[in-house]
């Protein structure tokens, strides 16, 4: 039951959907990016000259690399909770309405939860490869 009434509220709902899987895509890319900056701000890196290393060290971009990858992650975290959370806000009253017909709260939670895994992670999935290249 819980699939079918994920798959229904995922066609029902679309914008809202799309909207959360926008916002994972975003959020995996920038965390990507962030992430593959890092790597490459590395001083033990072998193709990276002494001068390089030295001026990368200097002026502490792999200091601000690591502040903009825990930022990007925060932020991430932030933006696709709260756009579930509208995506789910907004069925509000079918899911009432399943629950008076006697769903039980535990096939609710594994609906939305199979809502946030088909919007969510195609679009994670696919941010990190962005963010990679």
């Amino acid at each position: 039951m819980a699939t079918g009434l994920a798959r229904a509220a995922l066609r029902a709902h679309r914008p809202a959907f799309v909207g959360t899987a926008v916002a994972a895509l975003f959020a995996a890319t920038v965390v990507s990016a962030s992430t593959m900056m890092l790597g490459t701000t590395s001083t033990d890196r072998s193709d990276v000259s002494a001068a390089a290393r030295r001026q990368i060290t200097e002026n502490g971009v792999g200091d601000m690399a690591v502040v903009l990858l825990i930022g990007s992650v925060y932020m991430s975290i932030f933006v696709v909770v709260s756009t579930m959370g509208t995506a789910v806000a907004q069925q509000h009253r079918e899911l009432a309405m399943v629950r008076s017909i006697g769903a039980r709260p535990r096939q609710i939670r594994r609906a939305v939860a199979a809502q946030a895994l088909a919007a969510s992670l195609p679009a994670a999935l696919v941010g990190f490869v962005l963010g990679g290249v």
